[in-house]
């Protein structure tokens, strides 16, 4: 009797901290994502009540399964092999994406973030560059590093570095660049500027002498893969 009353309290305190854990990833995500200030309100306002309520149990992560822009996902929530509908509060999803939803009866079920977002790292730009540069890796696809940058030129010249990524955020591959297509915001004649990016995180341009500024919201994997 004793041995399995002491089990029992094990499982709750287990239960107990898996449910704090996942709340505490709730929180990094709306404090990291991108989403619009109004939907990351929401999150917050959803994640209080459901703690405030005695609800956080209602709080379930899972995976995205089945995703499409003119369709609504479906999530398969740990601990079931049953793809379910799930509203997203951020719109489509790449199928394997890491994902908790809050059940929410008669309504259904809703994705209200993303399992495995860092926080932003701010990069220090160089030769000259200035503007918002940062960086923090993604749930999906795997090993998935997101780039944002929204910057003002200083050299232009084909190879100049412009930033340098942080450890376990640059390319595995020894002697391997990843390319890394860049959208110039203005004065990008006849270019196609990207940048290179080598095992050691140094960040190079290319066809950028015209550019006015470089706009990127992107990814690249850091096995390789560019965006």
């Amino acid at each position: 009797m004793v041995a399995h009353q002491a089990i029992r309290e094990q499982k709750r305190a287990e239960e107990a901290m898996a449910r704090a854990n996942l709340v505490d990833d709730i929180r990094n995500i709306t404090n990291d994502s991108p989403a619009d200030a109004a939907t990351m309100q929401l999150v917050r306002s959803i994640v209080e009540n459901a703690e405030r309520l005695g609800l956080v149990w209602k709080l379930r992560p899972g995976t995205i399964a089945t995703s499409a822009a003119n369709e609504t996902p479906r999530v398969i929530l740990d601990g079931s092999n049953q793809p379910i509908r799930c509203m997203s509060l951020f719109g489509p999803m790449m199928v394997g994406t890491r994902v908790i939803t809050v059940l929410s009866p008669p309504s259904g079920c809703h994705v209200i973030g993303m399992i495995g977002l860092s926080g932003w790292r701010v990069l220090s730009l160089a030769g000259g560059w200035t503007g918002n540069a940062r960086c923090r890796t993604i749930p999906s696809p795997p090993n998935a590093v997101q780039l944002y940058l929204r910057i003002a030129p200083g050299t232009k010249l084909d190879g100049t570095t412009i930033f340098t990524l942080p450890d376990g955020f640059r390319p595995k591959t020894s002697g391997v660049d990843v390319v890394v297509a860049v959208s110039a915001m203005a004065g990008a004649t006849a270019q196609s500027p990207h940048l290179y990016i080598n095992t050691s995180g140094n960040v190079s341009l290319y066809g950028c002498g015209n550019t006015s500024g470089l706009n990127l919201d992107g990814w690249f994997t850091t096995d390789n893969g560019g965006i």
